[in-house]
C-alpha cells in the first residue's frame, strides 16, 4: 500500500513539473542584449519578439559580424511592432537601403547608433525619446527623417555622412545638451528643428554649404557655447540668430563676412559673451569690429 502511493505522487510529481516547463522548442529566451549578425538570427527570435511590444535590453544588428557566410541582414518587419526599446539600438551590419522598419517605436531608453554605408534613407516616424542619436559614418545615406522627436537627452551626433542631401524633423525637440553637425556632403539642406530653444552645452556646426529651411533654428533663444566652420562662400545663413539672447561664447570661422553676422546683435551688445570671428587667413575679429561693420 505504501508503495502504491508513492508511486502515484511520483507521477503526479512528475506531471506537474512537465506541465509547467515549457518544451525548449517551443521556447526562447531574450538576452538583455540582443546580437543579430544574420537574417537567420532574426528569424530565430521572431516569434519570441511578437509577444510585447516592449523589448527589455538592447539590440545590436551587424556590429559582431563573424561569418562571412552568413545570410545578409535585408528584412526588419518583424522589429515593427515595437514601441519601447529599454536599451540601446545599433545598426552596423544591415543590407538594407531604406531604414523604416521600425515604425512604432516611441521610445529608446539608451542610444540609437547608426553606422551602415548600406543604408541610404533613414526614418523614424514616430520615435519620440532617446538618450543620444548618434548616426555616422553612412557613406550611402541620402536622407534623415525624425518627424515626432521630442526628446534627445544629451547628445545629436550627425558626422562623416559624406553623401547627406537633407535632414528633417526634430521640430518637437525644444532643449538639447550637445548638437555636432558636420563633415557631411559638401552641400545638404537642413529642414527642422523649428521650435529648438535651447543648447544647453555645446553646438557643433561644420561644412561647406548647409542650406537651413524656413523656420529651420529661428527659436533659438539660448547656446552655451558654438562652434561654426563655413567653409565656402555663402555657405550659411545666420538669420537664424536674431533671436538669440544668451551665450557664453560663439565662435565663427572661415568663409564668412563680418556683415553675415550682424543678426548676433543681441549677442555682440552683451558685454557677457565672447563672440569671435577667425577668416579664413587666420585674422581674429571680436565683436567690436563686427558692431562696427553692422552699425549697432
Amino acid at each position: 500500500m505504501k508503495r502504491s502511493i508513492l508511486f502515484i505522487t511520483s507521477l503526479t510529481l512528475i506531471f506537474i513539473c512537465c506541465k509547467d516547463t515549457p518544451q525548449t522548442d517551443d521556447f526562447l529566451d531574450l538576452p538583455d542584449m540582443l546580437n543579430i549578425e544574420s537574417q537567420d538570427d532574426i528569424a530565430m527570435y521572431c516569434d519570441a519578439l511578437a509577444a510585447s511590444t516592449t523589448y527589455q535590453g538592447s539590440l545590436v544588428f551587424g556590429a559582431f559580424i563573424s561569418s562571412p557566410d552568413a545570410n545578409p541582414i535585408i528584412d526588419l518587419s518583424c522589429f515593427s511592432h515595437l514601441e519601447v526599446i529599454t536599451g540601446s539600438l545599433t545598426i552596423s551590419g544591415a543590407s538594407v537601403a531604406v531604414l523604416n522598419q521600425f515604425s512604432s517605436l516611441k521610445t529608446i531608453g539608451g542610444d540609437l547608433g547608426i553606422f551602415d554605408g548600406s543604408i541610404t534613407d533613414i526614418d523614424f516616424p514616430t520615435l519620440e525619446s532617446v538618450n543620444n542619436l548618434y548616426i555616422s559614418g553612412c557613406t550611402s545615406l541620402s536622407s534623415i527623417a525624425f518627424p515626432s522627436c521630442l526628446s534627445i537627452a544629451n547628445n545629436l551626433q550627425i558626422t562623416n555622412n559624406t553623401n547627406l542631401s537633407a535632414i528633417s524633423g526634430f521640430n518637437d525637440l525644444t532643449t538639447i545638451s550637445n548638437i555636432d553637425i558636420g563633415y557631411n556632403a559638401n552641400d545638404y539642406a537642413i529642414n527642422g528643428f523649428e521650435n529648438l530653444q535651447r543648447i544647453d552645452n555645446n553646438w557643433l556646426l561644420e561644412n561647406e554649404v548647409i542650406r537651413l529651411g524656413q523656420g529651420t533654428f529661428t527659436s533659438i533663444e539660448s547656446i552655451h557655447r558654438m562652434t561654426c566652420r563655413v567653409l565656402a562662400d555663402n555657405g550659411l545663413d545666420f538669420s537664424w540668430a536674431s533671436n538669440v539672447d544668451t551665450s557664453e561664447s560663439i565662435t565663427i570661422q572661415g568663409q564668412v563676412e563680418l556683415a553675415d553676422l550682424c543678426p548676433f546683435q543681441t549677442l555682440i551688445e552683451d558685454d557677457h559673451t565672447a563672440i569671435a570671428y577667425i577668416d579664413s587667413f587666420g585674422n581674429i575679429f571680436y565683436g567690436n569690429s563686427i558692431r562696427q561693420e553692422c552699425g549697432f
